[in-house]
């Protein structure tokens, strides 16, 4: 889940990865059924993804109708590419 509190910060707090194989010494989360908001960026790079989150954080949902769910965004890193699953309500 992300919370914002101003134009050029955004605080998480909690983040999880989703990887398509099991990890030693990463704790298993089992996710609440919901619906959720996927982007895809043909990146892995840090700016990229960090540019791309903060234009659905303070230019697309500001926007939009949708509401967060109080769970974490998703980031799956796969095949170059990185994808956001972001929780909304139904």
């Amino acid at each position: 889940m992300v919370e914002y509190k101003d134009k050029e910060r955004f605080y998480v707090k909690s983040y999880w990865v989703l990887y398509d194989k099991e990890i030693k010494g990463l704790e298993k989360k089992i996710i609440p059924k919901s619906k959720w908001i996927l982007i895809k960026i043909n990146s892995q790079e840090a700016e990229d993804i960090q540019r791309v989150s903060k234009m659905f954080y303070y230019d697309f949902l500001p926007c939009c109708k949708y509401n967060l769910r109080s769970l974490p965004e998703i980031e799956h890193y796969h095949d170059s590419i990185t994808e956001f699953l972001i929780p909304i309500e139904d």
